[in-house]
């Protein structure tokens, strides 16, 4: 297993960077990242083929499952103790040129060789910062019922479906116009 690396100024490891190392490659239909808490270490994951009634999920950092046509697979994901020792550079307000705002909803449409879960999860931070309380939001959860398109193009938009007391929210994701599912943040 690849040994994960901080991003940027953070201090824990990022979601895209567990998408990027973990799932990206996964031919899915249906998709459910679920954070819980987030990892400062090198991560211990566990990929099982099927859910066990005994598997203690709810002490895990992160869960995914995974869907294709056939068959389901679930990835339990937890800190541990063995320290990151790497970094590397990363600037995400040098997508925000790119973003437009709009009451209720944020877009992209540009090209770019970064992936497309990083595109997507700048758009909502950005959405965030820029039309609610400024707190430090945080991916809480993805649902996809598409997979993530991977091509230079990032044709995105998300809109605003709930907001709980600027603690919370859900927002509906459309990739090339077509709906994929929703993203979830919470502070």
């Amino acid at each position: 297993m690849k040994n994960f690396s901080y991003k940027g100024s953070r201090k824990y490891i990022h979601v895209t960077d567990i998408y990027n190392n973990l799932i990206i490659n996964y031919k899915y239909k249906n998709l459910d990242i679920l954070f819980k808490k987030k990892i400062f270490n090198q991560p211990k994951i566990i990929f099982l083929n099927k859910l066990i009634k005994n598997q203690r999920s709810k002490v895990a950092n992160c869960s995914i499952k995974i869907s294709d046509k056939k068959k389901t697979n679930i990835i339990f994901i937890y800190d541990s103790k063995k320290k990151i020792a790497t970094r590397y550079g990363y600037d995400e307000k040098l997508f925000y040129n790119f973003f437009r705002i709009k009451k209720l909803s944020c877009e992209c449409n540009f090209s770019t060789s970064m992936s497309s879960i990083e595109v997507l999860v700048a758009l909502t931070k950005f959405f965030h910062l820029k039309k609610l309380r400024k707190h430090n939001w945080f991916f809480s959860r993805l649902k996809l019922v598409k997979k993530l398109k991977e091509n230079n193009f990032k044709i995105f938009s998300i809109y605003l479906k709930k907001n709980y007391l600027d603690m919370f929210t859900i927002l509906d994701i459309y990739q090339s116009n077509k709906y994929i599912g929703e993203i979830q943040f919470s502070r």
